[in-house]
């Protein structure tokens, strides 16, 4: 992984990133407090880059789990009767072309690289919104450094009316998959992204994970028009999370040394298998913060992790010159110590002239190409 990280930032995979440069690829703490990083001390990053993952700033876990809008990431084709495919397209009114999609493809497979820096491991599973179809995923895991990686994708078409949809990519050597399905959210008066439900289960450890992805209605029309919809998600939302966190029951492997032993009376050999309950990981773009009351309607059967980051003044993306936390994250009780953080690759982040400090570097601003990737920072959540 360590010759990985490197080929990366000498291949100079993103817009913005001079080629040769490794300063970017660390977490910012180990370069500069703010702002991307010059020439000086570059030297002195590189033989940081070398050794990182075992560095003492690096937290260790055993589970990362990575949530980001990728802002219309659509293919170059116009091949769909989406409102959103033309303009988007390499003879449409973006002229997005092939070399642009590839781009941004690249860069973000370098800020899932980037991610080790922050947790000593490569993200696990990686929730994706704004996604066109499934063909945008396979390039991204096919045609960028990831092919190297063990990455999986999981996605379903949605009724969406920009034609944008959520995703799922996970590693085949830390997960196997059991289920995955869209489960709708709209009805007749709207139609909006599904809720995309994965199970999977841990080769390590044997533990069910249900990973929920959401991309809930906008506020676009407004907070009080648009509040219908949005409770209509989280209902769907909760509908799933009670269904999931009913305990699944595990047989006993076969030929178990406990298969040998007498079973206590009344008991059965059948009933030896343990009730265990999944743990459920509901992430994505909620389109409201933390302290929204609609959330309340989720509580329980989960909890809400992001309250405390909103508290300390994080956001996921810049409003007005404001930090907002929107990309948030809902757990089980069995992982509630799991704890969630914003990255910032300096990368991903250009200077705010317009109201100083820094905003996400946008792919497009206004019709003008930015060579950036979304309005959204990534958000992880780290399990201990």
């Amino acid at each position: 992984m360590k010759k990985l990280l490197l080929w990366v930032a000498l291949a100079g995979l993103a817009p913005g990133l001079e080629r040769g440069t490794v300063t970017d690829l660390v977490p910012e703490a180990a370069v500069a407090t703010t702002g991307v990083p010059g020439a000086a001390g570059r030297r002195e990053t590189e033989v940081a880059l070398v050794s990182m993952g075992k560095s003492p700033g690096v937290q260790q876990v055993s589970l990362m789990v990575m949530f980001w809008n990728l802002e219309n990431f659509f293919d170059w084709k116009n091949d769909s009767t989406s409102v959103s495919d033309a303009e988007f397209s390499s003879r449409g009114e973006r002229h997005w072309t092939r070399k642009k999609f590839m781009a941004k493809a690249q860069a973000v497979a370098k800020t899932v690289l980037w991610a080790e820096g922050v947790a000593g491991r490569l993200p696990d599973a990686v929730g994706v919104a704004e996604v066109e179809n499934a063909g945008v995923l396979r390039r991204l895991i096919k045609e960028t450094i990831l092919r190297k990686l063990d990455y999986e994708a999981v996605h379903f078409d949605s009724p969406d009316p920009r034609g944008i949809d959520v995703g799922l990519l996970y590693r085949k050597g830390v997960f196997e998959m059991i289920d995955a399905r869209p489960v709708p959210v709209g009805d007749s008066t709207f139609r909006t992204r599904d809720i995309l439900y994965v199970a999977l289960k841990h080769r390590g450890s044997g533990k069910d994970y249900v990973l929920l992805v959401n991309h809930h209605p906008s506020k676009f029309s407004g907070a009080k028009s648009s509040e219908s919809k949005r409770k209509a998600a989280i209902a769907a939302l909760r509908a799933l999370a009670e269904d999931s966190v009913r305990p699944q029951t595990t047989p006993a492997p076969p030929h178990a040394a406990s298969d040998l032993l007498p079973t206590s009376p009344g008991t059965s050999q059948a009933s030896t298998g343990q009730q265990t309950a999944p743990a459920i990981i509901a992430m994505g773009d909620f389109n409201d913060t933390p302290d929204s009351p609609l959330f309340l309607g989720l509580i329980p059967p989960l909890v809400n992790l992001s309250l405390p980051l909103w508290r300390k003044g994080k956001g996921s993306i810049r409003f007005d010159g404001r930090w907002e936390l929107i990309d948030l994250y809902f757990v089980s009780e069995n992982i509630s110590s799991a704890k969630v953080d914003v990255l910032r690759p300096p990368f991903l982040l250009q200077e705010d002239r317009a109201r100083g400090g820094f905003k996400p570097r946008r792919t497009y601003l206004g019709p003008r190409y930015n060579g950036g990737v979304s309005d959204h920072l990534p958000v992880v959540l780290l399990l201990p």
